[in-house]
């Protein structure tokens, strides 16, 4: 039995090692890419904003995109993970190719980074957040994911860091 012992063992430690050395990555979605389009920094009614507009462009004929709430995020304090429920000062709106009839300003924020006549399908979702800090911010880091559909309790987060552009009090509407 003492000969078994050292076998098991080294095949345990074997395991461990394997799993620690292995990169720790996360799994993409099989139904969608989520990519990071812009972000930009204003002042509105004296609050300060940032915008992050993200782009999904469905993989699979089957997709059905279904909202997630929960986001993290970082702006060189610390980081925050939150339900947009939570915070009124965070809001997401969907825009589809038709952005131009919805908001001419989000278009004109997004069309030089976002083929509009050609990519058909795509949503884009815009984050606003308000008043995260007294100063402009800069650069960012964003966590956020869809669910996946039908598989609604699997969620593939994409993490994103990216400057802020100042947008010099222009009003994204």
């Amino acid at each position: 039995m003492g000969t078994l012992r050292l076998p098991y063992c080294a095949i345990i430690l074997f395991l461990v090692a394997l799993c620690a050395s292995a990169p720790a990555k996360a799994q993409d979605s099989s139904t969608y890419k989520l990519e990071f389009v812009r972000a930009g920094w204003f002042v509105k009614d004296s609050h300060n904003m940032v915008v992050v507009v993200l782009k999904v462009t469905p993989t699979s004929p089957d997709f059905k995109p279904v909202l997630s709430f929960k986001l993290s995020y970082d702006i060189g304090d610390g980081e925050r993970s939150m339900a947009v429920s939570d915070d009124p000062d965070i809001r997401i709106t969907v825009y589809g190719n038709d952005v131009e009839s919805k908001s001419k300003v989000i278009h004109r924020f997004v069309k030089d980074r976002v083929d509009l006549e050609n990519e058909k399908d795509i949503l884009l979702l815009r984050f606003d957040f308000r008043d995260l800090t007294p100063d402009r911010v800069t650069d960012m880091w964003f966590k956020y994911g869809l669910w996946e559909g039908e598989h609604d309790e699997i969620r593939h987060e994409k993490e994103f860091r990216f400057a802020v552009d100042d947008l010099e009090s222009r009003t994204p509407r």
